[in-house]
C-alpha cells in the first residue's frame, strides 16, 4: 500500500535544557523541536496521560498514553517524529549507535504492536535540517558524523516511525529514559512541551493528565505556565504544595512557581478540554552557602538534601541549634525542645511524623553536625 504522507507532525518531544553551561560547570543533555509546523485536519486526542518519573539521581522515565481519535471509515498513516540536540557541556557527545548519547529505551506500541524506528543524524556544522522530510530524506542521514570533540558536538536526532490511525479510537503508548540536565548550584532542570496538542485536528486535548513522581524525600519547583493556582494539582500520599516567589540559583532570576514538597507520593494535574498556552518546566535548586554568615531566622531551610557549606560561620546559637538538627527535621522527627518545635513547625515543608520514634543519621549527616558544631558565632556588632 502506498504511504500518503498529509502530513508531517511531532508525536512527542521532550527538552531537557539549561540557560547557558559551559564545559566543568553543568551539562545540558538534550533540546529539539517539531519536524515542521504543519497542522493535522483529522486525528484528534481525546485523552492523553503523561507520567514523568524520576528513576535516578540523574535520569528520568516518560510514559506517555495516548488515545486518538480517527473519524473517518478509512485508514491513516503518519510520518511521525520526535527531535533531540547534541548535549554540551561536561557531557560525551558521541553518539550511540541507536542515536542520541543520552536518550534510552525508545519504544512505541500502537493498539498493542511495536513500532519500528529509525534515527536520522543531521550533522549542523556542514548541512542544514531540510523545511520538509519523507523517508527518502531521512534514510539518508544514517551515517554516525565523525566526532572531533566529545564535549562540544552539533548534531540533530530525528527519531521516526510511521503510524497507522484505523478507524475510531487508537491506543498510543510511548517511552523513554534521558539523562537530567544539571549545573552548578542546579540539581535538575527539565522542560516538557506540551503546546504540540494543539497541533492536532481539534487544537486540543478533551482529557488530559500529568502525573509528577520525583521519588521520596524531594523538594522541587515547577513553572505556572499552564496552570494558575496550586488548587489545580492533587497532592497523593505525603505531599504539601504552595506558590510562592522562587529564587533561581544560577541566574539568581525570581519567578512566582509552584513549590511541591514531596515526602513520598505524588503530585497530578488534570483538565478537560486542555489546550496549554505554555510549557511544562521544573526546577530543583542545591542550596549553597559560601563565604556568609548563617542567620536561620532569615533564611528557609530546605526539606531535602543538606546546604553545602563553604567557609560560613553562624550568627547566634539558635542557627547552630536549628541547622544541628535539619536532618532530623527533614525526616519528620517530632520535636520535645519548644525552641526547635516552634521554628520547624513555621517551615511550610514540615510534615511531622507522630510515628517515627528514631531517626538513624547517614554518614554524611553525621559529619554535616561536626562541621556545624565547629563553626564559630559572629555576633551582628562584629
Amino acid at each position: 500500500m502506498k504511504i500518503n504522507f498529509q502530513t508531517i507532525i511531532a508525536f512527542i518531544f521532550h527538552i531537557l535544557q539549561m540557560a547557558q553551561v559551559s564545559a566543568n560547570d553543568g551539562a545540558y543533555f538534550a533540546s529539539g523541536n517539531h519536524l515542521c509546523p504543519l497542522m493535522e485536519t483529522v486525528i484528534s486526542v481525546k485523552k492523553e496521560v503523561l507520567t514523568m518519573r524520576r528513576i535516578e539521581d540523574d535520569k528520568i522515565s516518560i510514559t506517555v498514553d495516548y488515545i486518538f481519535h480517527n473519524p473517518t471509515n478509512a485508514e491513516k498513516i503518519l510520518l511521525m517524529g520526535f527531535e533531540a540536540d547534541s548535549p554540551v557541556g561536561d557531557v560525551n557527545g558521541r553518539p550511540k549507535t541507536t542515536g542520541h548519547p543520552y536518550i534510552d529505551k525508545f519504544r512505541v506500541l500502537m493498539n498493542g504492536i511495536p513500532l519500528s524506528h529509525k534515527v536520522a543524524i543531521y550533522n549542523l556544522e556542514e548541512e542544514k535540517i531540510p523545511p520538509k522530510f519523507n523517508l527518502e530524506v531521512l534514510a539518508k542521514q544514517t551515517k554516525i558524523p565523525d566526532v572531533l570533540n566529545e564535549n562540544y558536538t552539533n548534531f540533530h536526532y530525528i527519531y521516526h516511525f510511521s503510524a497507522a490511525f484505523q478507524p475510531g479510537d487508537n491506543v498510543v503508548k510511548h517511552t523513554y529514559e534521558y539523562a537530567i540536565s544539571h549545573a552548578v548550584y542546579i540539581e535538575a532542570e527539565m522542560d516538557y512541551l506540551l503546546t504540540p496538542a494543539t497541533r492536532w485536528a481539534n487544537g486540543k486535548i478533551d482529557d488530559f493528565t500529568l502525573i509528577l513522581d520525583m521519588g521520596n524525600e524531594q523538594e522541587y519547583h515547577v513553572a505556572p505556565a499552564f496552570f494558575d493556582k496550586v488548587e489545580d494539582w492533587q497532592c497523593e500520599g505525603k505531599v504539601k504544595c504552595a506558590m510562592e516567589d522562587v529564587v533561581h540559583a544560577l541566574d539568581r532570576s525570581t519567578a512566582h512557581m509552584l513549590t511541591v514538597w514531596q515526602r513520598e507520593g505524588t503530585i497530578r494535574f488534570h483538565a478537560k478540554d486542555f489546550k496549554p498556552k505554555g510549557e511544562f518546566s521544573l526546577l530543583i535548586n542545591q542550596l549553597i552557602f559560601e563565604d556568609t554568615i548563617i542567620n536561620v531566622e532569615k533564611i528557609r531551610l530546605p526539606f531535602r538534601k543538606l546546604p553545602i557549606l563553604h567557609e560560613c560561620a553562624l550568627r547566634n546559637e539558635l542557627s547552630r541549634k536549628v541547622l544541628r538538627n535539619l536532618p532530623f527535621a527533614q525526616r519528620g522527627y517530632v520535636f520535645k525542645d519548644q525552641e526547635l518545635k516552634d521554628y520547624y513547625e513555621r517551615q511550610p515543608w514540615y510534615l511531622p511524623n507522630e510515628k517515627l520514634a528514631d531517626v538513624v543519621l547517614r554518614k554524611e549527616e553525621s559529619e554535616w553536625r561536626k562541621k556545624i558544631d565547629g563553626m564559630s558565632i559572629v555576633k551582628a556588632s562584629e
